[in-house]
């Protein structure tokens, strides 16, 4: 299956939505707060910059090898990702990845998205479509793929992947590897 939020199809990370139609650029670079263990701080002429340590980029890189740590964590555990896609997308199915347990340092994933929900806008500005909520089990396969009721494909043009609840950890959540497959409109 095409993976069309993968990073070098040329779409980007938005969370103002906005999409100009020569192609989707990177509106901010913090959709929700990222964790501040994962901020760096650097002082330059009296004043402090800060930007994340890992980029919420990473979650849409298309890697294939999830390691513990390689993620954008960000604050508590209900947080989104908003995503223009390359082109106009019937979405199919989404597919999320978090480490295993077995690759855990702690020899759990608390911090791993529990249940999460889909929306996609057809066009920038528009409303929002809710297309399905998922459930993320922490003891199934690290890439699990879900998909969307078939009465809820639409054609979309932007996607929200929206956290709703980790598996516990009240701290941050880490978001890994999210995917988006389907048919061009």
């Amino acid at each position: 299956m095409p993976n069309f939020a993968l990073k070098s199809q040329g779409k980007s990370l938005l969370s103002f939505c906005v999409c100009l139609k020569t192609g989707a650029k990177l509106v901010s670079w913090m959709p929700s707060g990222t964790h501040p263990g994962q901020i760096q701080r650097c002082n330059r002429f009296g004043f402090t910059i800060e930007r994340p340590s890992i980029h919420p980029d990473i979650v849409i890189e298309g890697r294939t090898r999830l390691q513990p740590g390689e993620c954008w964590a960000f604050e508590g555990s209900q947080g989104h990702l908003v995503i223009a896609l390359p082109y106009r997308v019937v979405i199919g199915h989404v597919t999320l990845g978090h480490p295993p347990k077995m690759l855990s340092p702690t020899g759990n994933i608390d911090s791993a998205p529990k249940e999460f929900s889909i929306y996609g806008m057809r066009e920038p500005k528009q409303e929002w479509t809710h297309l399905g909520t998922f459930h993320y089990e922490e003891d199934g396969e690290p890439l699990q793929t879900f998909e969307l009721p078939s009465q809820d494909k639409v054609a979309v043009s932007v996607i929200k992947l929206q956290i709703n609840t980790n598996w516990g950890n009240m701290e941050h959540t880490c978001l890994y590897n999210f995917r988006v497959h389907g048919e061009i409109a």
